[in-house]
């Protein structure tokens, strides 16, 4: 089959070009280094990007004791350490004690107030109860029981320094704190 035109002059119909853009197809070119970017973009993400999980919050730290370390030498000629652990106290709070304001059982009370004349000390909370003795003004009497209302007076049972126990009326007694 040959032909009025020499095999070289065919058209080229049935012949690929050897150009190179013609080896790949035209979308390949762009989508090959869109590919590329998203790989990349991918591994920085994952190497660089917040881990999703929550972080550990580290409790405060408290002084509980004190380490001191002092070099020394014991009988060889290679140094020792040694370590002196000193704890650190715990500053423990006392309650204040309460001080009564008030006569109250279990303290002092001072004889005040009778202008000479002394406090009756009667062996029952009353006017017209037996006397036990009379004390001077500035006696301190331990306050054991108390009080009771009688004849118009608080009465406290009191103990003087001599062992006398007895009834006082609250109104020539007065709190002692020494």
């Amino acid at each position: 089959m040959a032909s009025e035109y020499g095999s070289e002059d065919l058209p080229s119909r049935g012949r690929r070009s050897k150009r190179r853009s013609d080896l790949y197809p035209s979308w390949l070119w762009i989508a090959v280094p869109i590919f590329i970017v998203v790989v990349v973009g991918g591994l920085w993400w994952g190497l660089f990007s917040p881990s999703n999980e929550p972080q550990k919050q580290e409790a405060p730290i408290l002084p509980t004791a004190t380490v001191q370390v002092i070099p020394t030498r014991v009988r060889t000629s290679t140094p020792t350490m040694v370590i002196l652990i000193r704890s650190t106290p715990t500053p423990t709070i006392k309650p204040s004690p309460t001080v009564p304001t008030t006569i109250t059982k279990g303290y002092r009370v001072k004889v005040v107030g009778t202008g000479g004349a002394g406090l009756n000390i009667r062996v029952a909370p009353g006017v017209d109860k037996d006397l036990v003795k009379t004390v001077e003004d500035g006696t301190i009497l331990m306050v054991l029981e108390g009080p009771i209302e009688a004849d118009d007076y608080q009465w406290w049972q009191v103990q003087d320094e001599s062992g006398s126990v007895g009834w006082a009326a609250s109104e020539w007694l007065a709190l002692y704190l020494e």
